[in-house]
């Protein structure tokens, strides 16, 4: 039985490890994603059917009294064996989401999310000696700072927050989502701590650390409050702080200033994870439009007009290109921040090529997060980078590849090594 929403978060300790129960929190989004996975599971248990009877119907027609046969069935053979496995998983998941409720559950070796609805079971875990910290996610993070208050006012996710876990160098495991800010906040206070406990007392270690060297001693807890760049009039007494839980970027401490390097974003760090499925997807029909449509339209098999099948072939094809071009040109993203003495210096190599631009110091009037926003028809969405004034001819939108809180990393540590330069909190980079 899960607490009401009233109650304070509370520990079980078990025999080799501790577990705790989350209130049921839903909201108009969740549900209505939930709703819309039952809808389209049934939509997808019932189209092999319906394109079954559409063959048979057509058959009929031309042979009112043929009987059923085998080859009726294919089509329910064919897109069956695909399609209800897909409705399976999907209505489980949405049943999941819409009515089961959730606990955390930390053993002798994993941190674990688990949601229960009646013997259906979901588990999401990841090894306690790879986690390297925690972090609250809010909805107005990924916005600029002038438009955050009023879009987290009016969002169906106001006063709510999520908390994750940052885990292998970048992956992320989702402890709750869209939970009201003061259970989040309990949260994030009492779950490192039981961590620490329950690996200390199993005797874990970081991951790729000797057995009496580096115990999880310390697991930080990022955005609580929303970074704010403001100016301090004290600059000379500031530390540089280490990069964002999960971010790949490395700072190097030189006499006169900094490197911070971004290394290669590498395949799995190119997209985000629906962008791999959905690249996926778009692979599959690819091969499958290779090896059925192309030997049909060269066969002459295709009922109707050969030239829309090769237009469809040639359209399709030329955006799979398009996107494995892409996904290269992500991975192979790196670059490179270097402030000495004398100037600042910002370099980005991809596959295409390398930019570069240096500014001296002295004529370097201001260092910014920028922001370049994007409308269409589906929302806006948002870039963020370094931004120095005065720009080059040729503006470059600097180092955009990476997240909101990399950037602001970057500007915050420029800001310390060296406070002679103005710093703005943002710009709308237009």
């Amino acid at each position: 039985m899960n607490p009401p929403m009233n109650e304070s978060l509370r520990w079980i300790d078990e025999l080799d490890g501790s577990r705790c129960l989350l209130p049921q929190v839903s909201n108009p989004v969740q549900r209505g994603l939930g709703w819309l996975g039952i809808v389209l599971s049934v939509m997808f248990a019932a189209w092999p059917f319906a394109i079954t009877a559409f063959f048979y119907g057509v058959r009929s027609d031309l042979k009112p009294e043929q009987e059923i046969t085998g080859v009726d069935l294919l089509p329910l053979a064919f897109f069956g064996s695909i399609l209800f496995p897909v409705a399976i998983v999907l209505c489980l998941k949405s049943c999941l989401s819409l009515f089961g409720s959730s606990e955390l559950l930390i053993d002798s070796t994993h941190l674990s999310v688990i949601r229960r609805w009646g013997i259906l079971r979901r588990r999401r875990r990841c090894p306690l000696s790879t986690i390297d910290g925690f972090r609250v996610e809010k909805p107005e993070d990924e916005l600029p700072t002038s438009e955050a208050n009023a879009v987290a006012g009016f969002s169906l996710f106001a006063n709510r927050s999520s908390l994750v876990a940052r885990y292998s160098g970048g992956r992320k495991l989702y402890i709750v989502r869209a939970f009201p800010n003061a259970l989040v906040e309990e949260l994030g206070d009492s779950l490192p701590s039981q961590v620490q406990r329950i690996a200390i007392r199993s005797g874990i270690h970081r991951q790729g650390s000797s057995i009496n060297k580096d115990p999880i001693s310390e697991l930080p807890v990022e955005n609580l409050d929303r970074i704010q760049l403001k100016p301090s009039g004290d600059t000379a007494s500031q530390t540089l702080s280490s990069p964002p839980l999960g971010s790949s970027l490395v700072l190097h401490k030189t006499s006169g200033g900094l490197i911070i390097e971004s290394p290669k974003l590498g395949y799995l760090g190119s997209t985000t994870r629906v962008g791999r499925l959905t690249f996926y997807a778009f692979t599959a029909i690819q091969i499958l439009l290779s090896g059925g449509l192309v030997p049909a339209l060269l066969a002459g098999k295709v009922n109707g007009s050969p030239s829309a099948g090769w237009v469809i072939f040639v359209v399709f094809t030329a955006f799979w290109i398009i996107g494995v071009f892409y996904l290269f040109y992500a991975a192979s993203l790196q670059g490179k921040v270097t402030l000495d003495d004398r100037e600042l210096s910002f370099s980005e190599k991809s596959l295409y090529g390398l930019k570069a631009s240096n500014w001296q110091r002295r004529e370097i009037d201001s260092i910014e997060l920028g922001v370049k926003e994007y409308r269409s028809d589906d929302g806006v969405t948002w870039d963020y980078f370094v931004k120095v004034s005065p720009q080059e001819l040729e503006q470059r939108a600097w180092f955009s590849h990476l997240s909101k809180q990399e950037v602001e990393w970057m500007v915050e540590c420029l800001k310390i090594s060296a406070p002679e330069i103005k710093y703005s909190e943002s710009s709308d980079g237009r």
